[in-house]
């Protein structure tokens, strides 16, 4: 998956499942690795760091509804990758977090 994310094509979306979107980035990390690929760690990491810019987190909610509970941004800060939530629900409220970074937005401005 990831090579294929890093491949150069522009458009692509996969699904992973776990608990945040933090926790996503870190699960696709670990399967990566699982997959006994024979690439070091800090490698893995900046390949997700490089074919990812936004993580979705969805969450079912008790009456059985999805809902978008996490929109967060995929950043390198001091060397290390991680995500930045730019929209969240909290108590059933949407709230924008942060707006996104500069890189982000020029990634995207123009594609919708």
């Amino acid at each position: 998956m990831l090579q294929a994310l890093n491949t150069g094509h522009d458009g692509s979306m996969t699904t992973v499942h776990a608990n945040s979107a933090a926790d996503a980035l870190r699960r696709i990390e670990t399967l990566a690795l699982m997959a006994d690929v024979a690439l070091p760690h800090r490698a893995v990491r900046e390949q997700a760091a490089s074919a990812l810019d936004v993580v979705v987190h969805l969450d079912r909610s008790r009456d059985g509804k999805r809902r978008v509970v996490t929109v967060a941004e995929v950043v390198r800060v001091a060397g290390e990758v991680g995500v930045r939530e730019l929209y969240g629900l909290r108590d059933g409220t949407a709230c924008l977090a942060a707006p996104p970074s500069d890189a982000l937005a020029a990634r995207f401005a123009g594609a919708v």
